[in-house]
């Protein structure tokens, strides 16, 4: 297990030795090393023989400003990473977790570009967003804890932003949002949001509980969904479009947190009901189609 640095020193295909320092093509376990010395962008040639066995780590130096991979043709070690480390102002990097998985990815890019990193399929355990806009293909299964926390407030969705689509696969995983943006359109079991803002949209919903907080705000934008448990402690959960289909199980306000489904909350289903133990009220639309279960 060795560290190499991809320097394109010959040109952009990664199964080149001379394009790497130490001269030599990756081996089983080594850390590919992208920086400032890196003078090309880098080919995806690793989909067949001799590296489908092969396993890396990966770190993304903050003087790269290069690309890896390309949409359809992503970076893909047959046996995945252990842990990817993307820093940098690259305008593009495209990874896929083959035949295993990617065990750890933290995302910190100075770029501000749409979809700057994409991960294009395999399994992801954990995912943490601090910096950079990420866009997971719907061919991903997240299993892990997910974390979006860039920063908070206005701003925020220009500088930290993470996309999941409705074909995405989540299994047992926790999410939490403590800044930045995160837009979803498929349903989470669990979700925390103290920060930053979160977007709701397709049929997604919330499976098991939602908990807002902070500064954070939940929109639901979503029709024929649901949201099992809410808890809102501080921020907002908050609806815009008329939607049919919304299902509320229950709902639970605390101190300062604010449930205002005004705009675009007619025709909703509350199961159970919202109780208030802070100092608001829950608000819906004047002459709105309501249907609470007492």
């Amino acid at each position: 297990m060795a560290n190499v640095v991809w320097t394109g020193a010959t040109d952009t295909d990664f199964n080149v030795a001379g394009n790497w320092a130490p001269s030599g093509v990756p081996s089983d376990g080594d850390t590919l090393i992208f920086n400032d010395e890196s003078t090309k962008d880098l080919d995806t040639n690793l989909s067949g023989t001799p590296h489908n066995s092969k396993s890396y780590a990966m770190l993304v130096e903050e003087g790269f400003t290069k690309q890896i991979g390309s949409s359809g043709t992503p970076l893909t070690p047959g046996n995945g990473f252990t842990t990817v480390m993307i820093r940098g102002n690259s305008p593009g990097i495209f990874i896929k977790a083959g035949s295993t998985d990617i065990d750890r990815c933290v995302v910190d890019m100075i770029t501000t570009k749409d979809d700057a990193f994409q991960i294009d399929g395999g399994e992801v355990v954990d995912l943490i967003v601090m910096r950079g806009k990420v866009a997971v293909a719907g061919s991903t299964t997240i299993s892990g804890d997910v974390t979006v926390q860039g920063p908070a407030g206005s701003g925020g969705d220009t500088v930290s932003k993470l996309t999941i689509p409705a074909s995405c696969t989540l299994s047992g995983s926790e999410w939490f949002v403590k800044g930045g943006v995160l837009q979803f359109s498929t349903s989470i079991p669990t979700l925390t949001c103290t920060g930053g803002k979160v977007y709701c949209a397709g049929s997604a919903g919330v499976s098991t509980r939602l908990e807002v907080g902070g500064t954070g705000e939940f929109w639901w934008d979503a029709g024929s969904s649901t949201i099992a448990v809410a808890h809102v402690n501080g921020g907002a959960l908050k609806t815009r479009y008329n939607r049919v289909g919304r299902t509320l199980t229950s709902g639970f306000m605390y101190d300062d947190g604010v449930i205002d489904f005004r705009i675009g909350g007619s025709n909703m289903t509350i199961t159970n009901s919202i109780r208030v133990f802070g100092k608001n009220m829950p608000m819906f639309p004047k002459g709105a189609a309501i249907s609470v279960a007492v």
